[in-house]
């Protein structure tokens, strides 16, 4: 993976807007610096972070969205005995420490009770195999020390403005200063405020040279007022004195203000020192909370991208639903036909991937390169997999359908009840696909999609695609994209495509992914197409997957008689001339120039010499792609029959199953009509044998006569027993009848809206035929479900103690999932929203503007037209206050300032004017 190859995918304008998402600038460095990782284990663990935080910010939980300040210059200074932190730097370090602390509560607070991971495939690894345990987000807070001492030190000196609070140490000092100020200020007042001395004066209020209380004396009365001229103005007009009895007030002031920032000097030392204990925990905690601020970066991008985690190497889906389903399907209740899930392994698959950086303008891809078994039984291309059977058992994927099967350890193997496709064993492995297909066609925005998709799975971020993408982890990506003609290094279009090429070629491994654009152009198309068919060859023997487009026939050729090679094509609208940007898997494509040209205003008379010269020496090939999609086309429309005849067998098979249980149900109002009919019959038997026995009592008693009576009383009440059991046994059957017809009933619509919704699923290149299979929807939170024997609709709250817990209206109750029957989900479109801002009219030039209460745009909008203002009307400095809050305008108007061509210089007021709430602009003149 290099530069060259990040920058033809464009992965650069990726990390950028993860790291603007960023609320530390230290964080967003670190980002635009880092490069995907290369290793399955830190993928798997960087995407299950990533994916735990993007839980959390969708939790609903309000995230904490102040800004953290970049500490990263501050802290060597704590390693320096006696050093002495700036107020700045003091406040910016309990800020910090602060804010962590507020992410780390946050964090905490939604996965005290839950430590699995969430992202598909991170979780499989067993403690066998494992090196060590993986880094999950509660063993990152627990690594977090504990600065909240530090913090406290902090805000004992500054308050939470980021002013100097009150201490004692100050107070005298600054109760000096103001009566100092006052007495200043009358002594001034003497001047402006007499008749005699205001002629003098070119303006009524004093001013400040210096830190200098001084007076704007007219040139002409220079010797009628005494004092020390600080200043000239330009015209020489005016004169800036400070009058004698001015002096010493001055003096003064000055003296306590020194001592002032002595004292202050002092605390901050004193709290320099105190912090400095704590360094090596703060710096570790300081690591750390940089560290989850670029996870919390990649988690608001996937949100913003509303983006899915692709599955990783190794992610088994639908296990545990499949073993149930295994279990029951051993105690009778579900048949083991069309039970099947997959492991993705080595598998390529892109379902409706966008590229990120297109937005609206994307056109959803759909792309299968490797190996896999699917709940529709279809192999898509080839490689190493594993199918569960009925049973949950792991069949080997050398090992023919049919043959003796190797059950997975832990996972009972039922004889027998292997799935019904089958594969050649001596298929290879599909690990290089060659796309062909016209101009503008989109061979190229899918392979840039493709590689992009893998280095941002392998940056830790989702991916704007649907749910089932699946990337293997590459130890390394590279391209050659693009026309590489360099006039500088004497390279045409061929040479430095070839120079790049046996790049790749020497530096490329078994697991990395190579995609080639146009390759054997820019030369003779026999010898170019040698050499691509020979590169081929060279980089299937290292075992790398490959991705291809070329407009040249044999190449096509090639995907149709090289093992291991897969031909795709990206579909053209022959009667607007137009792409569509379907990648079609296993046809090639025509590169359609002549239409092209045609559209592209080439004239009519060309055009037809062209077409003469192709109907006279059209290749073998064109008509062959035209055959092949003759023959596709007939294959579509046989399955697409056969599906119909399936379906209508599957409705017979319904509706016969209804009149049975109807019959069922009959039979048993009969039954219990009869049963009422045998109660009567006992209630008056008893009747008449009650009158009987007093009969006999007021006769003659005897043994016989008492045991008679006694004996059919008990055989009659035998033989209702006998018949109210019978009775039960046929209402329980009829209950489990009526069950496992609905379960039936709804798999198979599950399975007709799988079907509906994936129109283009086909068989395998090699024409293996279509096997559906029961559709499985996993039981996890949040899933709608009908539940217990009456079907209630609820929601699957979490687990627990074997079972599920069940929201039913206001009821809670935990269930076994073989009482559970998953609903499919709805999907429901999400807008964006659209906001318009509204610009406010010009403004004069004002010596300060305030920007508190507004938003960063509306503030940056008013500071360029102040700053234009000024401009115009030769106001060198102003001042802008901003406030300090949580920093948003603060750093933003700092950031406008330092980039914007008319500004000079600025920096914070003193504190005594507003400190870090106001800077004062000064203008370049």
């Amino acid at each position: 993976m290099n530069d060259k190859t990040l920058s033809l995918l464009e992965f650069d304008a990726i990390r950028s807007a993860v790291a603007a998402c960023a609320l530390s600038a230290e964080a967003g460095r670190r980002i635009a610096e880092a490069l995907p990782f290369t290793g399955k284990r830190p993928v798997a663990e960087l995407k299950a972070l990533v994916s735990r935080i993007l839980d959390r910010i969708n939790s609903g939980d309000e995230e904490p969205q102040g800004s953290i300040p970049d500490i990263a210059a501050i802290l060597p200074k704590l390693d320096v005995a006696g050093a002495s932190l700036e107020q700045d730097e003091a406040y910016a370090l309990g800020i910090f420490i602060d804010r962590g602390g507020a992410i780390t509560m946050w964090l905490a607070g939604g996965h005290q009770n839950d430590s699995s991971p969430s992202v598909p495939g991170t979780a499989d690894r067993t403690p066998a195999t494992a090196e060590a345990a993986p880094l999950t987000l509660e063993g990152l807070l627990s690594e977090l020390p504990d600065c909240s001492p530090l913090s406290r030190e902090v805000f004992r000196v500054f308050d939470r403005e980021g002013k100097l609070r009150d201490l004692p140490e100050f107070r005298d000092i600054k109760r000096r200063i103001r009566t100092l100020t006052q007495d200043l200020e009358a002594a001034a007042l003497r001047y402006t405020g007499s008749e005699e001395t205001r002629r003098m004066l070119q303006s009524d209020l004093p001013s400040q040279r210096d830190g200098r209380l001084v007076l704007a004396v007219k040139a002409n009365y220079r010797g009628r007022l005494k004092g020390i001229v600080h200043e000239v103005s330009s015209t020489g007009q005016t004169l800036f004195v400070e009058p004698e009895d001015v002096v010493e007030k001055n003096n003064d002031i000055l003296i306590e203000q020194r001592r002032l920032d002595a004292e202050i000097r002092r605390v901050l030392r004193e709290l320099t020192a105190r912090i400095a204990e704590g360094r090596r925990d703060l710096g570790v905690f300081h690591e750390k909370i940089v560290y989850i601020e670029t996870l919390r970066a990649r988690a608001r991008y996937s949100r913003d991208i509303r983006g899915h985690f692709a599955l990783s190497d190794g992610a088994m889906h639908q296990l545990d639903d499949a073993r149930q389903k295994g279990a029951r399907h051993q105690s009778g209740n579900v048949p083991a036909q069309g039970i099947a899930s997959r492991m993705v392994t080595d598998t390529l698959i892109l379902k409706q991937a966008r590229h990120p950086l297109l937005g609206r303008e994307a056109v959803p891809i759909d792309f299968t390169m490797g190996w896999t078994y699917g709940e529709d039984g279809v192999y898509a291309g080839a490689g190493p997999f594993a199918v569960l059977d009925g049973s949950g058992s792991s069949i080997d994927p050398a090992t023919p359908f049919g043959s003796g099967l190797s059950p997975e350890p832990g996972i009972p193997a039922t004889a027998g009840s292997g799935p019904s496709p089958e594969v050649p064993a001596s298929s290879a492995p599909v690990k290089t696909v060659i796309i062909t297909g016209p101009n503008t066609g989109g061979k190229t925005v899918a392979l840039k999609t493709i590689g992009l998709f893998a280095l941002m799975n392998q940056f830790g971020l989702a991916l704007p695609a649907a749910e089932g993408t699946s990337l293997p982890v590459f130890d390394g990506i590279y391209a050659d994209i693009g026309d590489e003609q360099s006039l500088s290094q004497s390279l045409s279009t061929f040479s430095a495509h070839m120079t790049n090429i046996a790049a790749i070629a020497a530096a490329a491994g078994a697991d990395s992914l190579i995609l080639l654009d146009e390759l054997g152009s820019g030369t003779d198309p026999q010898e170019g197409s040698a050499i691509a068919m020979a590169i081929l060859d060279h980089l299937i023997e290292k075992g790398s997957r490959i991705i291809v487009t070329t407009h040249h026939g044999v190449l096509k050729n090639y995907g149709y008689t090289r093992g291991g090679v897969e031909n795709a094509s990206v579909d053209f609208d022959r009667q607007t001339l137009s792409p569509t940007y379907r990648i079609v898997m296993g046809i090639p494509g025509e590169s359609r120039a002549v239409d092209i040209a045609a559209r592209n205003g080439v004239p009519g008379e060309l055009i037809a010499r062209a077409r003469s010269y192709l109907a006279n020496e059209r290749s073998d090939v064109s008509a062959l792609i035209t055959e092949l999609k003759k023959k596709h086309q007939t294959l579509d429309a046989a399955a697409e029959a056969a599906k119909t005849e399936a379906a209508k067998l599957r409705e017979e098979r319904r509706r016969a199953d209804l009149r049975e249980l109807r019959l069922k149900q009959k039979e048993l109002e009969l039954k219990e009509g009869g049963m009422g009919r045998l109660r009567l019959l006992l209630s008056e038997s008893r009747k008449t044998l009650e009158n009987l026995v007093r009969e006999v009592k007021e006769g003659e008693i005897t043994r016989e006569k008492t045991l008679k009576v006694k004996e059919f009383l008990g055989d009659l009440e035998k033989a209702v027993s006998a018949e109210d059991a019978a009775l039960e046994d046929e209402a329980r059957l009829l209950r489990e009848d009526r069950l496992r017809l609905e379960s039936n009933n709804q798999a198979e619509s599950i399975y007709q809206n799988d079907r509906s919704t994936n129109p283009d699923r086909r068989s395998g290149r090699h024409g293996r035929k279509q096997h559906p299979a029961q559709s499985v929807i996993p039981i996890r939170p949040g899933t709608e479900v009908l539940a217990g024997e009456w079907k209630r609709r609820g929601t699957v709250i979490r687990a627990d103690k074997g079972g599920w817990v069940v929201e039913i209206g206001s009821l809670r109750m935990t269930m076994d999932e073989k009482d559970l029957t998953p609903i499919v989900p709805s999907a429901e479109e999400r807008k964006p929203l659209i906001e318009a801002a509204e610009l406010s009219g010009n403004t004069q030039a004002r010596f300060e503007i305030s920007l508190r209460g507004m938003r960063l745009e509306e503030a940056l909008d008013t500071l360029q037209r102040q700053i234009d203002a000024a401009v115009l009307s030769g106001l060198g400095e102003f001042s802008v206050v901003h406030g300090k809050g949580e920093g948003i305008l603060q750093h933003g108007v700092h950031e406008y300032l330092k980039h914007h061509a008319q500004v000079a210089d600025y920096y914070f007021s003193r504190p005594e004017m507003g400190g870090f709430g106001r800077t004062e602009v000064i203008l370049k003149r």
